[in-house]
């Protein structure tokens, strides 16, 4: 797993973070 082509490894960790955000405001409204 050599950092050769870091545009993958940012491609997954965007949705990622973006998820984690949409999950943290959906409990804040549910709750």
């Amino acid at each position: 797993m050599a950092p050769q082509v870091p545009l993958p490894a940012s491609n997954l960790l965007l949705p990622m973070a973006i998820g984690g955000l949409a999950t943290l405001l959906c409990r804040r409204k549910a709750a």
